[in-house]
């Protein structure tokens, strides 16, 4: 071999080694090579209630929103916690919601209070702070990233234990345990989910129509922490509609002044509860 093919063998060796070593910056830093790190998950929260009902038109869309977002946040192991409150001044209008209460209007109400909009459906709202029309998928999918991409929030912990007592026929009494960190004006709430239930519509606007329901709220109960950061609410759990429905139990702390979600957490109702 000539000293100047010699030479130029050399140099494309070390070209190669060269880089080689920069993909494997590239791509893994310090790790195996060829090695891609996947991307950290964001460290944010979102609490997404929709104020809904079935008596409404224009909710279907809104509410097949939620369930995407449902589905979309389990599989990406999201800290997302999807809320249907179906509210009740829809029932005078050709069709009682089965799952409508005069509580979740309240909390409605509440929220155009504090947030200063109007009271419709469909409504989002994103951790107590931010709402928008219900069934605007842009919107949404911003205000989630924009939660996600913030602080944890509170961490607390929780758990459920079943508890002696009068509680509603075919229904299970329990108490939620929340222990948080000490805060003045901290509130703390506990939402019983159902998920996987549908309704066939049989009059009002969407008479005809087989409507699909997950997250929907069927129990709600609201308190205070102590001074020493603890809290206990009972709750019931409802006998369910369905019987392959599943229970879910979403608990947050918020700001008692403001209504802004600070931490949530959840987890599966105990089976056979």
């Amino acid at each position: 071999m000539k000293p100047s093919t010699a030479l130029l063998a050399l140099a494309s060796i070390s070209a190669l080694f060269a880089a080689s070593a920069l993909l494997r910056t590239t791509q893994g830093g310090g790790g195996a090579p060829g090695a891609v790190e996947p991307p950290a998950k964001p460290a944010g929260f979102a609490v997404v209630e929709l104020f809904t009902s079935e008596g409404c038109s224009s909710c279907p869309p809104a509410e097949a929103l939620l369930n995407e977002l449902h589905a979309d946040a389990r599989a990406r192991g999201q800290r997302v916690f999807t809320l249907a409150f179906h509210v009740d001044y829809w029932d005078g209008l050709g069709w009682p919601d089965r799952f409508a209460t005069a509580a979740n209007t309240a909390r409605q109400r509440a929220y155009a209070q504090t947030l200063g909009s109007g009271v419709y459906t469909p409504q989002m709202v994103v951790n107590g702070r931010e709402e928008f029309v219900g069934s605007d998928r842009e919107r949404a999918h911003s205000a989630i990233a924009g939660a996600l991409a913030g602080p944890e929030g509170v961490a607390f912990t929780f758990e459920v234990k079943a508890q002696e007592g009068d509680a509603p026929a075919g229904a299970a009494a329990h108490n939620v345990l929340i222990h948080a960190p000490r805060g003045a004006g901290l509130g703390v709430a506990a939402a019983l989910t159902h998920s996987g239930l549908s309704t066939s519509v049989k009059r009002g606007e969407n008479a005809g129509r087989a409507l699909k329901h997950d997250g929907v709220v069927v129990a709600l109960r609201t308190g205070t922490l102590d001074g020493e950061g603890r809290a206990t609410l009972k709750i019931a759990r409802p006998a369910s509609p369905d019987d392959t429905a599943q229970t879910e139990v979403v608990v947050w702390v918020y700001d008692a002044a403001t209504g802004a979600i600070k931490g949530a957490a959840s987890r599966a109702w105990p089976a056979g509860r």
